[in-house]
């Protein structure tokens, strides 16, 4: 029943949309004054539109905002990025898609359950919203506010990350200590309950601001403002169930995260030899970590 999907089926026309994909820059030549411009262009469209659009399902409106952009692919050749902008603006304008991507456990299950939470929310679910949504707030938004979540925020960004450091062997000592009095004048100054957030995100968005050279430097960096006793590995040792584990870690350090548990046993192999053996590893029962 929408406005220009008459004649085209939905698969039809997500086929037409992406089709252009390979034209996407992933939004780098747009400023911020045209993304602004954008959504006022598709906003002001759908307020034309009045209760012939507002009537609609969300998934309805979806279909038709496909359309429109097919509509505008053929008639305007408004750049792939741009198109996408107006996409997403009509349709998942409060990124549900990025945010239940990142709410979401990791399980065998995961896009499965990714799906259907998206669509409980929202009414839709579009796979390629996820990405576009992602990078999209890595240009508009990642440097003013996070978008929601600490615990989420943190394991999205942060795990890539850490999961590129293999060991610190290629620090030098003197690498080490410049490293350590950053991480501790940030601690000292540090005035949020949620340390790890900010630290994280200085990180990922500002870590030519804090001198940072490397990802073993950056490893380096969080262990050292966030947990500097350790505090989550050693959890992870006296802890013999997962609820227990979390609970400690939650108390002591804030959060838990197998990625940053594993971080640090690679930093106490390095820097703190005495926690860097698994005290379970010589022992023949090792804990149950089921809630």
């Amino acid at each position: 029943m929408g406005t220009f999907n008459t004649f085209y089926g939905f698969d039809q026309l997500r086929y037409r949309v992406y089709s252009y994909q390979s034209n996407y820059k992933r939004f780098r030549d747009i400023p911020e004054t045209r993304y602004e411009e954008l959504k006022n262009e598709i906003h002001t469209f759908i307020n034309r539109l009045g209760d012939d659009y507002t009537g609609l399902s969300a998934l309805e409106k979806y279909t038709d905002m496909l359309g429109y952009i097919s509509h505008k692919i053929t008639y305007n050749h408004l750049p792939y990025d741009e198109r996408i902008i107006m996409l997403l603006e009509a349709c998942d304008p409060e990124f549900i898609h990025f945010k239940k991507y990142l709410g979401t456990e990791k399980t065998p299950d995961f896009n499965e359950v990714l799906a259907k939470s998206v669509r409980s929310e929202l009414g839709f679910y579009d796979p390629k919203f996820v990405g576009y949504e992602s990078d999209l707030f890595s240009k508009f938004f990642k440097n003013k506010t996070l978008l929601h979540g600490v615990k989420d925020d943190f394991s999205f960004f942060i795990n890539p990350l850490i999961d590129g450091i293999d060991n610190f062997k290629s620090v030098k000592p003197e690498d080490y200590d410049r490293v350590s009095k950053i991480a501790q004048t940030w601690r000292e100054n540090m005035q949020e309950d949620d340390g790890y957030l900010t630290a994280y995100h200085n990180v990922v968005t500002q870590n030519t601001i804090l001198g940072l050279k490397g990802i073993r430097e950056k490893g380096i960096f969080l262990v050292e403002a966030i947990d500097p006793e350790l505090q989550m590995l050693q959890a992870f040792y006296d802890c013999p169930t997962v609820d227990k584990l979390y609970e400690q870690a939650f108390q002591s350090v804030g959060f838990y995260s197998e990625q940053f548990k594993n971080l640090e046993i690679k930093y106490a192999k390095a820097y703190k030899q005495e926690l860097a053996e698994d005290p379970w590893s010589i022992q023949t029962k090792k804990p149950s970590y089921k809630n």
